[in-house]
């Protein structure tokens, strides 16, 4: 058998999943020794392959996070987040530009003396 259903864990991640939305279930992937979270009425019932070795509270947070509900959400957040890098990048060009200026600037001056 390639997966292993998890109906209970050390620290109740599986209910606690279940809490968020009743169809959740949790597998333990043997080949690729990873968690893969599942809903019963959906088909392919794979929702995502989680991304911790274990089950603990980052994956509640991650599962609440990842929802379909809340994408839109998180799409936003990644896009104010990549702005602010391409406005930091784009500063730190205008800045590299003006010190280079400046620098050629005192070399001509230098080399008319």
């Amino acid at each position: 058998m390639k997966r292993v259903l998890i109906d209970s864990d050390l620290f109740d991640i599986s209910g606690r999943l279940r809490a968020i939305d009743e169809g959740y279930y949790i597998c333990y992937n043997k080949v690729k020794h990873t968690f893969e979270l599942h809903h019963r009425e959906k088909h392919p019932s794979l929702q995502t392959v989680l991304p911790y070795p274990c089950l603990d509270a980052r994956v509640v947070e991650y599962v609440r996070r990842t929802r379909v509900e809340r994408m839109t959400d998180e799409l936003a957040a990644l896009e104010k987040h990549n702005e602010r890098l391409e406005r930091t990048a784009l500063q730190k060009s205008a800045d590299d530009v003006v010190h280079a200026l400046r620098s050629d600037k005192c070399q001509l001056k230098q080399g008319v003396r």
